[in-house]
């Protein structure tokens, strides 16, 4: 089985998406890890609503954990909802060029119907129609959106927190 993707998105500046790519035989290490650096009764990693000492420490065990993602950066665009189309159709594109058998994206009721449209359209073009699992999970029914949360709002930050990614971050698309 091919790799699993888990994309969030932040448009605290501009439309940013991003997707950690996770190898099926990594999956329960990366849960554990994630479901380990969880305080006692939070129900997920929220990078907005971590002081700045527990930011570090995540993207550290991340860091240590060798995770890469991929961002595709939105800045370009000055409709968020058509950089999201982008990002969406780039991410689809590129999950089945890796063969991924799987993608979940953080769920916003929004998007979903949008989303769906673009990913579908997408395989099609691809002649892959079911050629690539696709789902929207809230982040506490899937742990691992914990990652491009945290990735992508350090990206959106930028400074120190950007730095401190690299890391992490094995490309960059500018849509």
């Amino acid at each position: 089985m091919a790799a699993h993707i888990f994309a969030d998105e932040s448009k605290r500046s501009s439309f940013v998406l991003v997707a950690a790519v996770i190898p099926p035989d990594d999956l329960t290490k990366m849960r554990q890890l994630v479901a380990s650096l969880r305080l006692p009764r939070q129900r997920r990693l929220h990078f907005v609503a971590e002081q700045d000492a527990r930011r570090r420490q995540i993207l550290q065990a991340f860091i240590a954990a060798d995770i890469q993602t991929l961002i595709y950066d939105g800045a370009g665009f000055r409709d968020g909802k058509v950089a999201r189309d982008a990002a969406v159709a780039r991410l689809t594109n590129d999950a089945i060029r890796m063969r991924a058998g799987r993608l979940v994206l953080e769920l916003d009721d929004s998007a979903v119907a949008k989303d769906r449209l673009v990913i579908r359209e997408q395989l099609v073009k691809a002649a892959a129609p079911e050629g690539l699992l696709y789902e929207h999970l809230r982040a506490h029914e899937e742990c691992l959106l914990s990652i491009p949360d945290a990735i992508a709002w350090s990206w959106s930050k930028a400074g120190q927190w950007r730095k401190q990614i690299e890391p992490l971050v094995a490309k960059v698309v500018a849509l």
